[in-house]
């Protein structure tokens, strides 16, 4: 996956330095070549903010939703404890009822 990704990487610098070197008209002077070095590695790290955007994006959007499903699991369990306290308490009763009562006996 790394080596595809620098593979990809690779061909659109090089796809970059291309445009820029015809753009300038196949330059020879240090300084123009200074100038598409500049350009273009300016132009890849713009193309590189977008992706990395979107994967920051994604990622937080997939936090939030792991947060809501965590919240959802506690409230229901939570739920379940409370039912099942309120059950043993409502038994607890109807036995102490009924054992001072002598119904059960």
């Amino acid at each position: 996956m790394v080596l595809m990704a620098a593979l990809i990487g690779t061909v659109a610098l090089g796809g970059l330095w291309y445009a820029g070197w015809t753009w300038k008209g196949q330059p020879d002077d240090s300084a123009q070549w200074y100038e598409i070095a500049r350009t273009m590695t300016f132009a890849f790290a713009a193309l590189g903010v977008l992706p990395a955007g979107f994967i920051a994006y994604r990622r937080q959007r997939t936090h939030e939703w792991e947060l809501q499903e965590n919240r959802r699991e506690q409230d229901h369990r939570e739920r379940v404890e409370a039912t099942r306290t309120v059950s043993s308490l409502s038994i607890d009763r109807n036995l102490i009822s009924a054992l001072t009562s002598g119904t059960l006996g």
